[in-house]
């Protein structure tokens, strides 16, 4: 897929939407997702999410597993492939942990759906998106200095400590594995 090109020939930017409800993942994700390439929209809720994405019919979802209120990411997941619109939207899961045992076959390695464990690395979710839309070079290269600023940013996500806001799962559940 290349990018694609609006009125008069102008070039227009893959739209991403990203539903985190989490503010220091959501601008972990700004400050690694912000391209010329690349239109990003975010929304805290599944709700607001899947309105979101509905009016913005992005080329790629980003979903946190956990949200509050009704809707969580895997009912957003649900609901999407359920729509014939966005069934073939490709979706990358953000997670604290492993996705479960009954749900394993839709995350293999083929292109349209994938998950990341939280925290990740940047450079990972960019190169995740890049494979997902078929479009390599929509950030630049990283110097030197970037990476160490992008280590930096990893080691502050891995701060957060994610796994102390889970209730530990219990070994062999796939019910708990991963909300």
């Amino acid at each position: 897929m290349d990018l694609f090109y609006g009125y008069k020939g102008a070039r227009m930017a893959f739209r991403l939407v990203a539903i985190e409800d989490e503010p220091e993942i959501a601008e972990l994700l700004r400050v690694v997702l912000t391209s010329p390439s690349v239109e990003l929209s975010f929304a805290a809720t599944g709700n607001e999410g899947l309105a979101l994405i509905r009016q913005v019919r992005p080329d790629l979802a980003i979903l946190d597993v956990m949200l509050p209120g009704e809707l969580d990411g895997w009912d957003v997941f649900d609901t999407l492939r359920a729509d014939p619109a966005f069934a073939s939207l490709p979706v990358l899961m953000l997670t604290v942990q492993r996705h479960p045992a009954e749900r394993a076959h839709l995350f293999a390695d083929d292109g349209i759906n994938q998950y990341l464990t939280k925290p990740f690395d940047p450079l990972v979710l960019r190169d995740r998106i890049e494979r997902m839309l078929g479009q390599r070079d929509l950030w630049r290269k990283p110097s030197m200095s970037v990476r160490s600023v992008l280590g930096v940013l990893n080691q502050a996500a891995e701060a957060l400590d994610l796994d102390r806001r889970v209730d530990p799962a219990e070994p062999g559940d796939p019910e708990t594995e991963l909300r």
